[in-house]
């Protein structure tokens, strides 16, 4: 009876302890939490009393961009919008005038930029059309690929069938045999396994020869559709963003003599020229 009341005794004064060890901890934790809390305080206070000028520079200009507006919309839609509504009304006011450039160049320069946006539009959504087809043969490709390599298990048996891959295009990836994932080395891939299925005695059958070359038909036809599709479009973004850069110019330089020629009614002259907001 003795030895277990001391016993009990033990837990009663090990638990105590260790009740005491956690209030430190926690009251540590709180401290140190205050002391971070009074550290920030007391920078905050210091920028905003002495102006450090590298610190107080740093926050300054981050609070000026996200201010910041613009006499122009950044979209190009939009752009394109205003820009073909201020030169049918600059085409009204020939007395509106600026010395390095005149209407008709602008009206040239929104004309391009109007047909490259809608080149570029265009281009944009038949890309996808492609993309989704050569996605589509891709997934076939990699399918059909699989059922290759199991006929070549069944010939040469599992073990061994692998040192035959890389006669048919097949590589080695991290996640298993297949033919590259890369567009221009898969369309070699798919002509070195071509000239492989006969080596295998696979050329006849669902997957032979036939079937390869019909894959290697519309994979090529689809990848030759997305260069040309990428090639023209890098043409009209070219074309595009050196009008925009010249419409950009001409707006704002129009919209500071707007300005000063009607000092009292700029704002409202504003809309009447297209310009749907003073700042966008």
């Amino acid at each position: 009876m003795f030895a277990q009341c001391k016993y009990t005794e033990f837990i009663k004064i090990t638990i105590f302890a260790l009740c005491k060890s956690i209030e430190f901890t926690v009251f540590a934790l709180f401290t140190q939490c205050k002391y971070i809390d009074y550290v920030v305080t007391s920078m905050i206070t210091y920028i905003n009393n002495n102006k450090n000028p590298l610190i107080f520079s740093i926050v300054e200009e981050k609070e000026q961009i996200k201010r910041k507006k613009r006499n122009l919309p950044g979209k190009e839609a939009d752009l394109n919008t205003i820009a073909t509504e201020v030169a049918a009304v600059w085409a009204k006011h020939p007395k509106i005038t600026l010395l390095w450039t005149d209407i008709e160049k602008f009206e040239q320069a929104v004309t391009t930029f109007a047909a490259s946006y809608a080149e570029r539009e265009d281009a944009k959504g038949t890309r996808q059309g492609v993309t989704q087809s050569l996605k589509g043969v891709n997934s076939e490709i990699n399918s059909s690929v699989e059922q290759l390599k199991a006929h070549l298990a069944v010939a040469y048996t599992k073990r061994i069938a692998a040192a035959h891959y890389a006669s048919l295009g097949i590589v080695k990836k991290r996640s298993g045999y297949k033919l590259p994932v890369d567009n221009d080395r898969r369309l070699y891939a798919l002509e070195q396994l071509i000239k492989g299925l006969e080596k295998h005695g696979l050329s006849e059958g669902k997957l032979g020869t036939a079937y390869w070359k019909d894959i290697l038909s519309r994979f090529t036809q689809l990848k030759k559709q997305a260069a040309e599709i990428d090639k023209n479009s890098a043409l009209h973004v070219g074309i595009k963003t050196k009008q925009k850069l010249q419409i950009r110019k001409t707006l704002n330089a129009l919209i500071s003599v707007i300005k000063g020629n009607y000092p009292d009614s700029w704002k409202e002259e504003l809309r009447v020229w297209g310009f749907q907001k003073e700042k966008y």
